[in-house]
């Protein structure tokens, strides 16, 4: 079995802990960063590589293995990787304190929809499937409203938080981004993959701290 056989199957597997403090298992979490269409074309264009292989899965075994034995390699995929990065920010052109600004103004965090975030499935049971009088159903309008306003602010709020976050770790020095290309990593810290996971903070437990901290005050 090749490294590359080796790690391919451990990703899929999504045994990502097999990742951590190995070189090889480094080098193909970024070879699969740039393994997309348009950037493997740019990245080999970029360091003048050339590949017999046409399909993308192909391609990506193949480039692995260049890599693997090429000694520059993984300074290839970093400069590549941080430049992709700068280009990511260029592109989305955010303006980040309005948008800080509109989070700010969100006050309520509640789900349109059950305890799934699925709005689709929570109208059909809800309302479709066991309204028959139309009347009725047209009765129920500013509630279908109200659900689907709260699941559209909150899913914008959770992305655009989650997009700040991240821009935080991806704008340190010492954080190289994985593009938004690879399953179950976002970027990586001094070469450990990262999956950064966000959660809705409890705001009981925050004044239960600074309670502790703070006294009553």
């Amino acid at each position: 079995m090749t490294n590359f056989e080796k790690w391919d199957k451990e990703f899929r597997a999504q045994n990502l802990y097999a990742f951590n403090n190995n070189e090889s298992a480094l080098l193909y979490l970024k070879v699969r960063a740039v393994c997309r269409g348009k950037q493997i074309k740019q990245f080999v264009e970029k360091n003048g590589i050339e590949l017999t292989s046409t399909k993308i899965n192909e391609q990506f075994a193949e480039l692995y293995s260049i890599m693997e034995n090429t000694t520059n390699g993984k300074a290839m995929l970093d400069t590549y990787l941080c430049d992709r990065n700068n280009e990511w920010y260029h592109t989305m052109g955010v303006d980040e304190e309005k948008l800080k600004s509109g989070l700010r103004q969100i006050n309520n965090y509640e789900w349109g929809g059950d305890q799934e975030n699925s709005l689709d499935q929570y109208l059909v049971r809800r309302y479709i499937k066991v309204i028959s009088d139309y009347d009725e159903l047209r009765s129920k309008a500013d509630a279908i409203a109200t659900n689907a306003w709260n699941f559209v602010q909150t899913s914008w709020y959770n992305n655009w938080t989650s997009y700040l976050i991240e821009s935080i770790f991806k704008k340190h020095r010492r954080v190289l981004s994985a593009v938004g290309e690879i399953k179950s990593v976002d970027f990586f810290i001094e070469n450990n993959p990262i999956d950064l996971k966000v959660t809705y903070f409890p705001g009981a437990y925050m004044q239960g701290k600074l309670k502790e901290a703070l006294g009553n005050t």
